[in-house]
């Protein structure tokens, strides 16, 4: 599946599916928030030791 979805901000995303469900990559949540690529990976990554 090949589908694109256009956000009204401009940003369009590749539609990606993992088990039959739709997913959002951490990278494509940077690409949402105009964050620099990674941002949001090394947020996670820094949070995980507090769980």
């Amino acid at each position: 599946m090949a589908d694109t979805i256009f956000l009204p901000t401009g940003v369009a995303l590749t539609v990606r599916e993992w088990r039959d469900e739709r997913l959002i990559t951490l990278d494509d949540i940077d690409r949402v928030h105009q964050k620099p690529e990674g941002t949001t990976a090394r947020s996670v990554h820094e949070n995980l030791v507090h769980h």
